[in-house]
């Protein structure tokens, strides 16, 4: 082939060998550089390290903050917030199920049995509702209403 720096022209006209024509300015190389593998599969691995750092230090950060996010409850407050819960739920779920009179005084009887010798100090504790249940039973232990 030419050297760079004309480049032959065909024309119908004009299809002798001595018909070519120099260009004005030098047409540029279309050989690429050699490209040198290792630096490229080097440079895409670094890229691809970086991401993932990137990425990582993100997820890092946010961990860090939802850590921080995170204060120490007080002991005093979170007992109080348990023990208000847990009697909130006692009181639906109790005041859901109706009591059976017959049941109630068979617990009571057990009860008695257990405590047995517990002494004159023994009283019978039981819900406001419960106590009206229990009139005219002979109890031998007094009936309180528990508030």
């Amino acid at each position: 082939m030419s050297e760079a720096g004309f480049v032959p022209l065909v024309d119908a006209a004009t299809e002798t060998p001595d018909a070519f024509q120099p260009w004005a300015e030098p047409v540029p190389s279309t050989k690429a550089a050699p490209v040198d593998e290792f630096e490229r599969g080097l440079a895409e691995g670094q890229a691809l390290t970086e991401a993932g750092f990137v990425q990582e230090r993100r997820r890092l950060q946010a961990l860090i903050a939802a850590a921080d996010a995170l204060q120490p409850v007080e002991p005093e407050t979170l007992r109080n917030l348990i023990g208000s819960t847990v009697e909130r739920l006692v009181r639906e779920i109790v005041g859901a199920t109706p009591i059976d009179p017959q049941l109630l005084g068979r617990q009571i009887d057990e009860a008695i049995q257990f405590a047995g010798s517990a002494g004159s100090d023994a009283v019978l504790r039981l819900a406001p509702d419960d106590v009206a249940l229990l009139d005219g039973t002979d109890c031998p232990l007094p009936i309180v209403a528990d508030t």
